[in-house]
């Protein structure tokens, strides 16, 4: 079993839900983690969740919020329930809403 600790730290222009976001504004999150193994750890979650379409079962898509989806970049919502099987909230197909701008690996 591998064990990862992972932090988001916010950076940027604050985010203020009642203005209108001014495109020139630069904001994101800086994702670190660490763990004592990469292959079982982050390439992991990355290659076996976030970006299987197929996980926890088919039709469900990439992970909504960090999936890097192929061609189109486009993502959709379906959620799963033992009992019911796939279920689809009504939420369609969206544009992925984070952009990968580059990664590194720090040792």
């Amino acid at each position: 079993m591998a064990r990862m600790i992972r932090n988001g730290i916010p950076y940027g222009t604050e985010f203020k839900p009642n203005n209108r976001p001014d495109p020139n504004d630069t904001r994101g999150l800086l994702f670190a983690c660490y763990q004592s193994s990469l292959e079982n750890g982050f390439q992991f979650v990355q290659r076996a969740w976030s970006n299987n379409e197929k996980f926890p079962t088919s039709k469900t898509g990439y992970d909504a919020l960090i999936g890097q989806a192929k061609d189109d970049g486009m993502l959709n919502i379906t959620l799963h329930n033992d009992d019911e099987g796939d279920l689809d909230p009504g939420l369609g197909q969206f544009q992925k809403s984070v952009t990968m701008k580059g990664g590194e690996y720090f040792f």
